[in-house]
């Protein structure tokens, strides 16, 4: 009876010995990752830092071993990948590091590296963005701009994003019009989504020349469209009213944009030509007259500074 007694101890020492063994062998893995890491194994040290904060409980909570795992998938993703935009370790990377953030709210003694790390991830996104700004890639390239936002404000809050977006928001008001010009009747949405790419900007900086100017134009372009297409259906009588209502609609639109365009660079003879195209266009004749004078005005005084060719 003794002996079944002692053999059922043992039996009972062991069956709860082994988890407390297995969780202590898998915590070592940490230790393994490092080296590897060291000795740039990258692949290695993934597979070792992935088990233990899977198969350790204490490193699951740890904020040295996100930080660990951090550091290794960013190095698979610019030395193993070579910065590739569909890599399968950037996002992890990004993750750990954002995980080791949040577990290191004591010592913080990772956080400065953390921060530097995401920062550094979150412009590769930017990267990516800016390379696919085009008539094709645009939707990536609004996704990738997303990730770099949402990625770089997690390692700092209180970045002031504003003169990026309006750089974004400028140049994708180009690429929508530069769509919509591709082919107007099937992409006939993208002049209004570059207006709206445009009034982000305005929102931000109501001043912005760039913004103001392009609105301006696509709102007098849009009427210029509207009298040819008059001119096409002179046989319909109604469709003759309508489009001179919407000429006379877009005409109107544009006029404060080339008005404050124009506050901001007197100068641009483009702008000045546009209002006086908008004011003939809307039978304003002497304001026409007026930005006429001034066009002559600038022209001239760009004759009158022009440099003297040197004689041969």
């Amino acid at each position: 009876m003794r002996r079944n007694l002692f053999n059922i101890l043992i039996l009972f020492i062991f069956t709860q010995a082994s988890p407390v063994l297995g969780q202590n062998k898998y915590c070592l893995y940490e230790d393994y990752a490092i080296k590897a890491y060291q000795d740039k194994d990258y692949l290695i040290a993934k597979g070792y830092i992935d088990t233990a904060i899977t198969l350790c409980p204490d490193l699951l909570v740890n904020a040295y071993a996100w930080h660990i795992k951090g550091f290794i998938y960013q190095s698979l993703y610019y030395e193993t990948d070579n910065k590739n935009s569909n890599s399968i370790y950037r996002d992890p990377a990004v993750e750990a590091f954002k995980r080791s953030l949040e577990l290191d709210t004591l010592s913080r003694e990772f956080e400065s590296m953390n921060k530097k790390a995401i920062g550094k991830l979150a412009k590769s996104y930017y990267n990516d963005a800016a390379v696919r700004i085009d008539t094709n890639n645009y939707l990536k390239a609004i996704e990738y701009y997303d990730l770099y936002k949402s990625t770089y404000v997690f390692g700092y809050p209180d970045y002031d994003f504003n003169q990026r977006d309006v750089v974004f928001y400028n140049v994708m008001g180009v690429v929508y019009e530069q769509k919509y010009y591709n082919n107007t009747k099937a992409f006939e949405s993208f002049i209004f989504k570059s207006v709206e790419s445009y009034e982000k900007t305005l929102v931000i900086d109501s001043l912005n020349y760039d913004a103001n100017q392009a609105i301006g134009f696509i709102y007098h372009n849009l009427g210029v469209e509207m009298i040819l297409n008059d001119l096409d259906d002179e046989g319909d009588l109604e469709m003759m009213m309508l489009y001179q209502e919407k000429s006379v609609e877009y005409f109107t639109k544009a006029l404060p944009y080339l008005k404050k365009a124009y506050v901001l660079k007197p100068n641009s003879e483009d702008v000045v030509r546009g209002m006086a195209a908008v004011y003939l266009s809307l039978h304003e004749y002497e304001r026409y007259e007026l930005y006429m004078d001034v066009l002559e005005d600038l022209q001239n005084t760009e004759e009158q500074e022009a440099p003297i060719p040197d004689n041969d």
